[in-house]
């Protein structure tokens, strides 16, 4: 039987039968998106509180739940829109090509990879409390960028070589 431990403003720690595991009170699951411009990923570098560090990552975020006045976002309509947000992208190309557990043992949360492609750059519209820097890297340096990156103290999300692989020709 699942119970409630604890729920915050953002996340509610569960136990099912003695088996505890986190679930997001805001968000209907995760987007993922690997954004590719003429020989170049694009990239964006955040500090992170959880682990005290910068981290570099694919452009990603929440898919909005219903609230009053809001309808139900879909996965493509969040990919749009937080790359948008992130980075000042918009792709003219943009499709679904994976979604699954984030963490089957820790998390309920799902994440869906976009890849994007034809961009058209823009200006950021980065949430309030988003402090995010863009990076267009050319993929052939993607290797050596990321080490450099790793050499200053920042972290690198893994999700980047999963969502790579969705990259190639």
């Amino acid at each position: 039987m699942r119970k409630t431990l604890y729920e915050g403003k953002f996340i509610r720690l569960m136990d099912d039968d003695g088996w505890e595991f986190a679930d997001r009170v805001v968000g209907d699951g995760v987007v993922c998106i690997v954004a590719i411009d003429d020989g170049h990923v694009i990239l964006v570098e955040e500090f992170r509180r959880a682990v005290q560090a910068p981290v570099i990552s694919l452009p990603a975020g929440l898919i909005d739940r219903a609230e009053a006045g809001r309808t139900q976002e879909t996965a493509i309509e969040a990919a749009v829109r937080e790359l948008r947000e992130e980075t000042g992208y918009t792709a003219r190309r943009i499709e679904q090509v994976a979604s699954g557990p984030i963490s089957a043992g820790m998390t309920t949360e799902r994440l869906t990879f976009f890849l994007a492609q034809d961009l058209v750059a823009g200006p950021s519209e980065p949430d309030e409390s988003e402090d995010i820097k863009v990076h267009r890297v050319p993929l052939e340096r993607l290797s050596g960028w990321l080490a450099e990156c790793t050499a200053r103290g920042a972290e690198i999300d893994p999700k980047i070589f999963a969502g790579l692989y969705f990259a190639k020709p």
